[in-house]
């Protein structure tokens, strides 16, 4: 398959990577309105690039775009691209609301094209891991689950730091633990949640419990942005019945109950760097559904939409200060999560 890549910014620098691993996947143009960055990818990637996305698009007339923009231009690219017949992979998140992401849904239904949506964290060896401790049982059942992400203030003048264009800590950040406990669980009964924004000195931090009729585990997940020289990090903490399990700097490690500490080999990412083996996973899902082979698909379009709504829920809910209502009519009785 035929791909232009929109965006050559960070994101878009490990999406190169992982397309070097992919076989089926012809990265064929690029383009950025920075043309050095622009000419920097082309090179990378051995194919044309440009500065307008519109000529690279008739000139090219690539099969799908694969969309590392800012956030905030995601809705208006993807609904331009969609226009064009094209398939979609967008970086999270799909839209800057729930509204949006659903218009974007409905247009890729009508013109059945495939839309797949950049949580990568679904695809990351090490919260599979999670995701199976949990299914399993191996430690019994679930009884508390922490997930966390936090990172200092990023350079004066990118578009992370204006309060016009990016949605803070929760829509860039949390998003991702918020789609996970989606992915787990679902849509939650109530949201319940905290947090502070202070645009000016790029301060942000949410902290929301999701909660589940009849379920007695707590789960929880907190983000935040701070004016500070801090590097990012993020993990969880999973506490079982009878064990913890904990990803922390990088590393998984499980505490079993009358056993010492070990930690997990995850032989799944063996011979591919640690930095893009979700990324490649994602970008294979992808090209499996544009090609319409059966696939076990670990997000659909319509999940990742869910948790933009969830996103919104909890911002709702830390402005009021109470619990919000989470629950939602389905679009279809046989949407998968």
């Amino acid at each position: 398959m035929r791909v232009a890549v929109i965006g050559a910014g960070g994101m878009a620098a490990s999406h190169f990577k992982a397309y070097q691993r992919i076989p089926m996947l012809e990265v064929i143009a690029v383009c950025d309105i920075d043309s050095n960055a622009a000419s920097n990818a082309g090179k990378e990637m051995g194919c044309r690039a440009f500065t307008d996305m519109d000529a690279m698009l008739d000139i090219c007339e690539p099969d799908a775009v694969d969309i590392c923009l800012p956030s905030f231009l995601h809705f208006e690219t993807v609904m331009k691209c969609l226009a064009r017949n094209l398939h979609i992979f967008c970086e999270k998140p799909l839209a800057h609301t729930s509204t949006e992401a659903e218009q974007i849904l409905k247009e890729a239904d009508r013109r059945g094209r495939v839309i797949q949506v950049g949580q990568v964290l679904r695809f990351w060896p090490e919260y599979q891991y999670l995701k199976e401790s949990i299914s399993n049982e191996k430690y019994g059942r679930l009884c508390h689950l922490l997930m966390q992400r936090q990172y200092g203030t990023h350079e004066a003048g990118s578009w992370y730091m204006d309060p016009e264009k990016c949605r803070m800590a929760c829509f860039e950040m949390h998003i991702h633990d918020t789609d996970f406990i989606n992915s787990m669980f679902g849509l939650p009964d109530y949201v319940d949640s905290v947090g502070r924004e202070v645009p000016g000195i790029h301060l942000s931090y949410i902290s929301t419990r999701y909660l589940y009729a009849g379920a007695e585990a707590v789960m929880q997940a907190e983000a935040g942005w701070s004016d500070s020289s801090l590097e990012f990090a993020a993990g969880y903490r999973a506490v079982f019945e009878h064990g913890v399990l904990e990803y922390k700097e990088g590393v998984v490690k499980e505490y079993p109950a009358n056993e010492g500490a070990r930690e997990v080999d995850l032989q799944g990412s063996m011979g591919i760097p640690s930095d893009i083996v979700g990324v490649i996973r994602e970008l294979k899902e992808f090209e499996a559904k544009t090609e319409g082979r059966n696939v076990i698909s670990l997000v659909s379009a319509e999940s990742a939409a869910d948790t933009i709504w969830i996103l919104e829920r909890e911002q709702e809910s830390a402005e009021q200060g109470k619990k919000i209502c989470c629950r939602r009519k389905s679009r279809d009785a046989n949407e998968r999560k």
